[in-house]
């Protein structure tokens, strides 16, 4: 199950792919058809360059010390992209 947890995005993306892929090939005629696999394979990568996190806001050790002591509350949030 955890297999499925951990990878569910790229699971996802290939099944899309592979249908976009089957439709295409059985339905479609012509140079067309490669770039409408082309462009749902675009429009995935896309999806996960922009739906990633990006630089944490903590670089290390010091900075999250600085920021546990400010006297403010903190946040701790544990997330992975993939």
């Amino acid at each position: 199950m955890s297999l499925v947890n951990e990878n569910s995005f790229v699971v996802i993306g290939v099944i899309i792919a592979v249908i976009a892929v089957l439709a295409t090939l059985r339905y479609g005629d012509g140079l067309w058809r490669w770039a409408i696999v082309v462009a749902v394979l675009a429009v995935i990568v896309t999806f996960q360059i922009v739906m990633r996190t990006g630089d944490n806001s903590v670089a290390d050790l010091e900075g999250l010390e600085q920021a546990l002591n400010a006297g403010r509350p903190v946040l701790v949030q544990f997330y992975s992209d993939l």
